[in-house]
């Protein structure tokens, strides 16, 4: 048995043991080949146009987008094309000049006008965050960034009307903040996106009314694009 074959049935092994959610056999047969070829040394995302989250999650977007729609997402890079391909308009936020200024420039190359990027550096406190999980306190789990606060970042999407947007995908940093700006900025009937769910203190202080107002539509563990662990996208759909 070759090392892919061995590490695929070694992280199914794992997620089982935690007890989450996985596609079925067929599904993960299916997704092996596309699994290996992206998590070979040397793949980009960006090139690759495709977002670097679950499988499962890909496919539900892939049905879920048109050109009538307009998304917002922190954290740029594969998913910023994948989106510009399909959706409308496409605003993004990005804390990282130097990839900011790469992908800016991608993006014009590949003659993809439907995108609007933020530029929006950390403010630096001098002090470390006190719970990550803490929607209130704009940190992150960067320990590179620790003395860092994403409030101006997180805040950004504030400045759009409340239902402004059919998607909002939250892959950047400070994500329990994020979430926090995000909701009330979702339509009815549109999409609330979190990479990574798996790790819980993302999801430890939501509103308690969540709930009430949003679905989980996908949730599956599972294969991801340009990497070998496998991984968790959540996705929420707005009912109210």
């Amino acid at each position: 048995m070759n090392s892919y074959i061995l590490t695929y049935l070694r992280e199914i092994r794992k997620l089982k043991r935690r007890g989450l959610v996985v596609p079925s056999m067929l599904q993960l047969a299916n997704d092996y080949g596309r699994w290996k070829k992206w998590a070979a040394p040397g793949t980009s995302s960006v090139q690759a146009r495709l977002p670097w989250m679950t499988f499962s999650a890909i496919r539900f977007m892939e049905k879920n987008l048109d050109r009538t729609m307009k998304a917002f997402e922190y954290g740029c890079g594969g998913s910023t094309v994948f989106l510009c391909e399909r959706a409308g308009n496409v605003v993004s936020v990005e804390h990282d000049k130097e990839w900011f200024q790469i992908l800016g420039d991608k993006l014009k190359g590949m003659k993809l006008l439907n995108w609007q990027g933020k530029f929006i550096e950390p403010e630096s406190t001098g002090t470390d965050t006190k719970s990550i999980a803490d929607p209130d306190e704009y940190g992150t789990d960067d320990v590179k960034l620790s003395k860092c606060r994403f409030k101006n970042y997180a805040s950004s999407i504030d400045e759009y009307k409340d239902e402004e947007f059919d998607w909002v995908l939250v892959d950047g940093r400070s994500r329990p903040s994020c979430i926090k700006h995000a909701i009330p900025k979702v339509k009815v009937s549109g999409f609330l996106l979190l990479d990574n769910s798996d790790r819980q203190y993302y999801l430890e202080k939501l509103p308690l009314n969540f709930q009430e107002h949003f679905r989980v539509v996908c949730d599956d563990a599972g294969p991801a694009s340009f990497m070998t662990e496998f991984s968790k996208t959540t996705i929420w759909q707005k009912v109210k």
